[in-house]
Parts: C-alpha cells; sequence; structure tokens
C-alpha cells in the first residue's frame, strides 16, 4: 500500500526522489509476508485441521501471488526505479491483492 501512495507522488506531484521508498516498501512487504504466511498456514493447521476450505485456499494462491508481485518489483526496481509507470501498476497489483486477501480473511472469519 504504501508504494503505491509514494509511486503516485512520484508521477503525480513529480518527486522521483520517492521513487527509492517504493522499492523498499517492495522490500518490507515481502520480508513481513513470509512470516505471516507461515503463522497464517499454522492457523489453518491449529483451528481447522488443514481441511481444504475455499476460502483459506484463495487465501493461500494470492499469498504467493503476492510474494511473486513483491520480487518482481524489487527485481524491477533493483537498478532503480525508472519506469514510473509499470512500478505503479506492480504497487497497484500488490494493494488490491492485499485487499483480497484481507477480504476473504474477513470472510472466513466472520461469514
Amino acid at each position: 500500500m504504501g508504494a503505491s501512495a509514494f509511486m503516485l507522488l512520484v508521477i503525480f506531484l513529480k518527486k522521483a526522489e520517492l521513487a527509492p521508498a517504493a522499492y523498499y516498501s517492495h522490500i518490507f512487504g515481502l520480508v513481513t509476508l513470509m512470516p505471516t504466511m507461515l503463522v497464517g498456514y499454522m492457523d489453518w493447521q491449529y483451528f481447522y485441521n488443514g481441511a481444504p476450505i475455499p476460502l483459506i485456499i484463495a487465501k493461500i494462491v494470492l499469498g504467493f501471488a503476492l510474494m511473486a508481485l513483491f520480487v518482481y518489483g524489487i527485481l524491477l526496481g533493483r537498478k532503480g526505479v525508472n519506469d514510473y509507470r509499470k512500478y505503479l501498476f506492480i504497487s497497484l497489483c500488490c494493494f488490491v491483492v492485499t485487499i483480497l486477501i484481507g477480504f476473504f480473511g474477513g470472510e472466513l472469519q466472520y461469514g
């Protein structure tokens, strides 16, 4: 979410010095995603005995999709964020996938 905000500022306010912040947001997202997925997996095993519930399967698939998007964003920005529109698109994709993961988690918890 932060990467999207930084890239919008870069594009619309012409603040190119904020582009590295979007790159570092992707790194932070990837680093924090891994333990979150591990704890989510352990939670699924404990509370649902690993039952193949469609919402949980969707969250797992989306989690790996988010991981792939983060890795792609990191690789894209490794030598500097030059293509702002492409980086904004990747950041917005991460944002949408994160919202979907949260939505499915809410549906799972509260119905």
